[in-house]
């Protein structure tokens, strides 16, 4: 999810998304917290205390989680 969230929107972005959810006490290993913060990168006031600046963060997670519903659909189809 990680790889797929930094092919749309950029490493550098997610890395900022990871810093601020250290910051506001989650663990940036795992999704959810990233999916809570990335959004937050399209608020100036958190945007400028970034590295890498805005994003649309919620694209990514849009992205990621459209990939995952069709991972799952493909999962339950019987292609033999």
């Amino acid at each position: 999810m990680f790889a797929l969230a930094s092919y749309n929107v950029g490493l550098g972005h997610v890395l900022d998304a990871m810093k601020i959810a250290e910051d506001k006490g989650l663990d940036p290993r795992f999704w959810n917290s990233i999916k809570t913060t990335l959004p937050l990168l399209s608020k100036p006031d958190v945007y400028k205390k970034t590295k890498h600046g805005y994003a649309r963060g919620w694209e990514p997670v849009q992205y990621v989680e459209r990939i995952l519903t069709w991972y799952d659909i493909l999962k339950q189809i019987d292609f033999s």
